[in-house]
């Protein structure tokens, strides 16, 4: 059986940092996605290792969404748009690139504000 493109039935919210402030909480760009938790092994930054789990946010092939690099930090997203729970952009990657059925991937972290280390109000 073939390989499907994944389907989007949810919405969500992809806000643009900026490299002097925190996230912004107003605008963004909307798209299509799908949500899932996965749960494996990891390793810290500090070398640290253990269990975590985080969530992967699957989204339509070319949707611009950026992890943090030297200079900017990485974006927000808000999963189901509109619901208050925000995530932030770990890693982005492309499945099946060339393919029919390719389709982007975001890991995205808990829902830190990496500008002052707090965490945002959740519903």
């Amino acid at each position: 059986m073939p390989f499907r493109v994944p389907t989007f039935p949810l919405t969500c919210r992809i806000y643009r940092a900026s490299s002097g402030g925190p996230f912004p909480l107003t605008g963004g760009v909307t798209s299509p996605c799908q949500l899932q938790l996965r749960k494996d092994g990891w390793v810290s930054s500090n070398g640290g290792s253990g269990i975590a789990a985080s969530m992967l946010l699957l989204l339509p092939k070319g949707t611009d969404i950026r992890p943090s690099h030297t200079t900017t930090p990485a974006d927000a997203v808000q999963v189901p748009d509109d619901s208050g729970e925000y995530y932030v952009v770990s890693a982005v990657n492309d499945v099946a690139k060339g393919f029919p059925n390719e389709y982007r991937v975001a890991m995205l972290a808990l829902q830190a504000n990496k500008a002052n280390g707090t965490v945002w109000p959740m519903p």
